[in-house]
Formats: structure tokens, sequence, C-alpha cells
């Protein structure tokens, strides 16, 4: 019984050490910051609310990992992009790499 427990208390722990997470994490937050500046709405990005595009891009990053053959490739992946995100302060610097992704 014990050992269940302790499950279930590093579940949420497992889950925030996720870098497809962390890099939806900071999808949204960079999409929070700078909306207004973009004219954008969460509708605008297909998702009525921050919580809800946040965990649309968590369901699309799970299911794309799940498909592909090289889950430590797309996790380097992910962890590429929270750094790339890392080292913008701008909502300018946000539209360029947006721009620049695309």
């Amino acid at each position: 019984m014990r050992f269940a427990c302790l499950i279930l208390l590093l579940i949420p722990a497992l889950a925030a050490c996720d870098p497809c997470h962390t890099e939806c994490r900071d999808l949204t937050d960079m999409y929070e910051t700078c909306l207004l500046d973009f004219d954008l709405q969460w509708e605008d990005l297909g998702a009525p609310s921050q919580e809800e595009f946040r965990d649309a891009c968590f369901d699309d990053r799970d299911q794309r990992r799940a498909a592909g053959d090289d889950a430590s490739a797309f996790n380097k992946s992910c962890r590429e992009t929270s750094s790339e995100l890392a080292a913008l302060s701008t909502c300018e610097e946000y539209a360029g790499w947006l721009l620049a992704i695309e």
C-alpha cells in the first residue's frame, strides 16, 4: 500500500520533467505575455482559454511522440524549443521567432 501511495505522489513530479510539456508551458506563457501585442485572443489560436491551449499542446506532443520512432530525438527537439524561447525577452523577438519557424 505504501508503494502505491508513493507512486501516486511521484506521478506529478515525473510529468513536470517531461521536456515536451515544459515546451508547451513555455509556448503558452509566451502567448499569454504577447496576445495583446499580437492583437490575438486564445480563440484565434484554436483554444477557448490559456489552460485549454496548454492542454491541447500536451496532448499533441504526447501523440506525436507516441507515433514516432525516436522519442529521445523528439524530447531533444522540445528541449531546444524551450531553450530558444528562454533566450527571447520581448514580444518582437517572439514574433520573429514564430515567423522563422513557420
